[in-house]
């Protein structure tokens, strides 16, 4: 959550319209997954949201699975520019494993109107990566990294 916060930050001061599915975990939707996911959807609908932007940490069963990937729904060559611009900044600015951009059915992607990718920012069933991901030092890097790749997509950093 803290880099989805920072991120739409981030992208805000760029200029950019950012409206959130949730600024807290706590939120009173249904519990049911899928009813859950269409309500995100239909924030982003309901906005005309041009894109919609999923930050998610993975797990594995394996506690030694890491690194970064990023989703997008296939078909989508805005999605798949997308996903890789964020990708590529993810990997650069972290120097994590390079997972890949890959396709997928995941709900949010296939559910929403707007460009939708997915990113997978590490491994919270790997100790090392887990305890990153809670570090504002590494939170921030995060953050600026999906950014930078969002605005490099729309042409708007270098």
């Amino acid at each position: 959550m803290p880099i989805a916060l920072k991120v739409g930050e981030i992208l805000s001061k760029n200029g950019i319209n950012v409206v959130y599915t949730r600024t807290f975990d706590k939120v009173a939707w249904p519990s049911n997954e899928g009813e859950d996911l269409q309500k995100r959807c239909d924030i982003s609908d309901k906005v005309n949201a041009d894109y919609f932007v999923a930050i998610h940490a993975n797990s594995a069963d394996v506690s030694s699975v890491n690194g970064l990937e990023t989703y997008y729904f296939q078909g989508s060559s805005k999605g798949q520019k997308l996903a890789e611009s964020v990708e590529q900044e993810l990997v650069q600015a972290t120097g994590l494993k390079d997972r890949g951009v890959k396709t997928e059915g995941y709900y949010v992607l296939k559910n929403t109107n707007a460009v939708a990718i997915l990113t997978e920012i590490g491994f919270i069933s790997n100790p090392e990566q887990e305890k990153v991901l809670n570090t504002p030092e590494y939170q921030n890097k995060y953050a600026e990294a999906i950014a930078t790749g969002i605005l490099k997509y729309l042409g708007m950093k270098k």
